[in-house]
């Protein structure tokens, strides 16, 4: 870090710091931050941000997780605020249930996409609309994701998949000699250009969300509906997909076990991982209790 980085870092904490706790959010992304690598919420998470909210902080949660596949974490966070959902393509009210923002990909990309189907053979491809999935093409990929996601889906193809899905899930396998990530995700980016986003959500997941869409964006759209300044926001993350989260936010953090590119991206590296109990970390050090 340079002596301009931590300078700037020192003025953000020391912001942070004196801003009231209940002028803060502090937004976290569920998978691989909040969520331990067995996908439980710890109970010094839990304690945590009962405790922050018990001094009038407010918490938010950001994935790329759909409504459904959200649903089952909702009662264990007591989650109090809309969630951002869908890497920013939505965010819904699981108190009032009801979206709050949804935004759905261009009808022109469904023709497109049967074209890389036949490009990309060994790819599966996964459609999210706000109710369930539609499964074009599945593989061993997906169907490990859909083994640990209790979601209502119909196999079908293209032509059946509902022309108003939020975003297009990209299953890709290990290939590590071919690096069909690389290929596949330059070949995605050339064909489709500005039309519509792109974001590398974990090591097998290639997703396409609608044009102007990330978190980064969505954090925006929340704090404006809860009346918040965007300096008096915190949020952390692990993956790529949390890039324009953090940057957007006032502190940006990533956790220990985060990508080398959200590291650049952060205001700070947090020394603790998903399995440390990262968020409550962060918790105690908005408190100033550790």
């Amino acid at each position: 870090m340079s002596r301009t980085d931590e300078t700037a870092l020192i003025q953000k904490l020391q912001r942070i710091k004196k801003t009231p706790v209940d002028k803060l959010v502090l937004v976290s992304d569920n998978d691989g931050t909040l969520l331990d690598s067995g996908g439980i919420v710890s109970q010094e998470n839990l304690k945590a941000i009962e405790r922050f909210r018990e001094k009038g902080g407010r918490f938010a949660v950001a994935t790329g997780r759909s409504t459904v596949s959200f649903a089952k974490y909702v009662d264990i966070i007591k989650s109090d605020l809309p969630v951002i959902l869908c890497n920013g393509s939505v965010i819904y009210d699981y108190n009032k249930n009801e979206f709050v923002y949804a935004s759905a990909l261009p009808v022109s990309v469904y023709d497109d996409i049967r074209e890389i189907t036949q490009k990309f053979p060994e790819i599966g491809i996964l459609f999210v609309s706000k109710k369930k999935y539609y499964i074009p093409r599945m593989n061993q990929v997906g169907l490990d994701y859909l083994k640990i996601e209790n979601i209502d889906r119909t196999e079908c193809s293209i032509d059946d998949v509902p022309r108003n899905c939020m975003k297009a899930l990209f299953c890709v396998p290990d290939n590590l000699p071919y690096r069909l990530m690389d290929k596949f995700s330059q070949y995605m980016i050339k064909k489709f250009g500005n039309t519509v986003a792109f974001t590398i959500s974990s090591p097998h997941f290639f997703e396409m969300i609608p044009a102007g869409i990330n978190k980064g964006a969505a954090l925006k759209k929340l704090l404006n509906i809860l009346d918040t300044d965007i300096s008096n926001s915190i949020a952390a993350g692990d993956y790529d997909n949390d890039i324009e989260l953090i940057q957007a936010a006032g502190l940006g953090i990533a956790v220990s076990n985060a990508t080398y590119n959200l590291k650049l991206a952060a205001d700070m590296v947090l020394p603790y991982t998903n399995n440390q109990n990262a968020i409550a970390k962060i918790i105690d050090m908005i408190l100033g209790e550790k």
